[in-house]
């Protein structure tokens, strides 16, 4: 899952409620329940990265079913109670390399980090 550079070379999928109204390019799309079934399609009609801006609802469905080869997380020093953990239980172990840190202005940092596979 990659949350940066902005994805032009493939449609996003948007994980959203279907009902909901978010403001999105014309050329996303609202992904299906089947989230291995759609990476799979995207990986076999398009070419380039595929790109999901998310939260950790579709952050766990990709890591759980073993998709995720980038991410970028962006950490804000602000906390709001409860919420959905990012990392939740029943996922593979992976492992992840820090690729980059940039520090905003606004206190935030975006961290980019690549997935090592080992064998």
């Amino acid at each position: 899952m990659d949350g940066g550079g902005l994805g032009q070379d493939r449609p996003p999928a948007d994980r959203s409620s279907p009902d909901a109204t978010p403001i999105r390019p014309a050329a996303a799309r609202i992904a299906g329940p089947d989230i291995a079934g759609e990476v799979a399609r995207l990986k076999r009609e398009a070419r380039g990265n595929i790109f999901a801006f998310s939260g950790a609802g579709l952050a766990n469905s990709l890591l759980a079913h073993d998709v995720v080869d980038e991410m970028r997380l962006m950490v804000a020093p602000l906390l709001f109670g409860d919420g959905k953990r990012l990392f939740a239980d029943g996922r593979p172990a992976a492992v992840f390399a820090l690729m980059d840190a940039r520090p905003l202005d606004t206190g935030s940092v975006i961290l980019r980090y690549r997935r090592t596979r080992e064998g």
